[in-house]
């Protein structure tokens, strides 16, 4: 058993997010196996562990206070989460001592890049103090194998551990086909969740007047214009909008869908991250359709367990999978479901992949 200080300056009382979703679920798991210490702005209380409140003021005085931590709990594993945090934890193991991890979501500068909050310069560099800094750590948790080329330099050091599915949410799935073809989605509208492609291919549906169908929109941000871009495809009369749902709400809305759609455009940020949502779409057994973006490849696609689409045309490739999953039996949804259920609940769960977050964590 290890002693671990789990920090991250953010909340985690009720996330919505996946990044925030991930981090509690590896707190959890941590929690069954060893003594942690969680340095974070809040957490949920089902997590069994020390809290302390993250800390205000500079750099130099967070420094100070995480290393009195250390020292007076004698820390053997300090635990931080995204190349935001990169650097406290490398100055608390060259005057501590103390082993280091990292887990690391996706690309930092290149999400700051596409999100306009970077200039190029500031991403060229800051992708270059990252890469520095990663040399002194112990482990890195990975969630997409592509980590493993882009930061060639400490590949040794990676672990693959993917996003799961608590186990409260391991049997939420669908009771009753919608009476009309119903398209699922849940998650924003900003461009890289590809929510304006899914527009474009259910308005080519609509004019070539190809099958009826209901739209059922569970949206956590970007809402303010979501009726106007409705609007503007002729679909805001066919669409029911759920807004800000509670995570542990989300599936029991999304559930009443015939088809759900993950519609990644192909990006630097997006091919290096993960889609956290996805697997709990699988999990609910209604046919999904997601793009070939990230980890679908090489986790996603051999179980056969989704329909992939090809990224050279989203729209028009996303059209075509959605008139295949309406032209498909009730035994081929259901088979097509199934499968993707048994996939996520032997391969996907948090129970499943704390396993081996503990281990590898043991042998540090």
């Amino acid at each position: 058993m290890k002693k671990i200080l789990f920090i991250t300056n953010s909340s985690l009382d009720s996330p919505k997010r996946g990044t925030p979703l991930r981090m509690l679920s590896i707190a959890r798991q941590i929690s069954k196996e060893h003594q942690l210490v969680v340095c974070t702005k809040d957490i949920s209380d089902d997590v069994q562990a020390e809290f302390i409140p993250y800390p205000k003021g500079n750099a130099i005085q967070r420094f100070l206070f995480f290393k009195k931590i250390v020292k007076k709990n004698k820390v053997d594993i300090v635990l931080a989460h995204t190349e935001m945090e990169v650097r406290m934890p490398v100055f608390l193991k060259l005057f501590t001592g103390v082993k280091i991890v990292l887990d690391m979501h996706g690309l930092y500068a290149e999400e700051m890049y596409y999100n306009g909050l970077m200039d190029n310069k500031k991403r060229w560099l800051v992708d270059k103090v990252v890469r520095f800094f990663l040399r002194f750590y112990d482990m890195l948790f990975i969630c997409n194998l592509k980590h493993k080329k882009y930061y060639a330099h400490v590949a040794d050091k990676m672990r693959l551990v993917y996003n799961g599915v608590e186990s409260k949410f391991l049997h939420v799935q669908a009771s009753q086909t919608p009476e009309i073809f119903t398209i699922g989605y849940a998650g924003n509208l900003k461009p890289y969740q590809g929510f304006d492609y899914l527009l474009q291919a259910l308005s080519s549906i609509k004019q070539k007047n190809l099958f009826d169908f209901r739209l059922n929109f569970v949206l956590s941000s970007g809402t303010t214009h979501i009726e106007d871009m409705l609007r503007e495809h002729g679909l805001l009369e066919k669409a029911d909008l759920h807004f800000k749902v509670p995570h542990e709400q989300v599936n029991k809305i999304i559930t009443k869908s015939s088809v759900l759609v993950v519609p990644r455009p192909s990006l630097k940020m997006t091919e290096y991250a993960y889609p956290s949502k996805l697997p709990s779409d699988l999990l609910t057994g209604i046919p999904t359709i997601t793009t070939n973006v990230g980890p679908i490849e090489q986790l996603f696609k051999p179980a056969d367990c989704c329909i992939v689409i090809e990224t050279d045309n989203i729209a028009k490739n996303l059209e075509q999978a959605l008139i295949r999953v309406h032209s498909m039996s009730k035994k081929d949804r259901h088979d097509l479901g199934q499968r993707a259920i048994d996939f996520v609940q032997n391969t996907l769960s948090w129970d499943i992949l704390g396993q081996d977050i503990n281990k590898f964590l043991d042998i540090l």
